[in-house]
């Protein structure tokens, strides 16, 4: 394994670590953490809203809370399917058992260059969301 793979796989692990923190202080976190303080409902207000409606969030609003479950959902995405080529091309790793079977997991690399680049927009607009807000 190269030296850039190993990095890449370990900062993929410390990426996984973070996703798997941030759903678990999602149930034990602080108050505007809490995956009970996401509101999902008045998107479309939130994102149109009328002039003479204007509703202040404390926490998070319909758009970042929709935006953080995607985040974490395409962030487990690009984790496993990251595991998965690993294991493929490496023959190392959780996913080890697949090497003997590349021609049917070939998928699997355009599945993890997708899911990341996705991410990585949705991140791009929620932070500039934030900074608008």
């Amino acid at each position: 394994m190269g030296a850039s793979l190993y990095y890449h796989a370990v900062f993929g692990v410390v990426f996984g670590v973070a996703i798997a923190f941030r759903v678990i202080w999602g149930f034990i976190g602080t108050k505007y953490s809490k995956f009970s303080d996401f509101k999902f409902k008045g998107i479309m207000e939130y994102l149109l809203p009328t002039h003479t409606q204007e509703k202040h969030y404390t926490g998070h609003n319909p758009a970042s809370s929709i935006a953080a479950v995607v985040i974490m959902v395409l962030g487990a995405i690009v984790l496993v399917s990251g595991l998965m080529m690993y294991g493929l091309s490496e023959n190392s790793g959780v996913f080890a058992f697949l090497y003997d079977h590349y021609s049917k997991f070939r998928f699997v690399q355009n599945v993890h260059f997708m899911s990341l680049n996705l991410l990585l927009w949705v991140v791009i607009v929620h932070i500039c969301g934030a900074i608008i807000d």
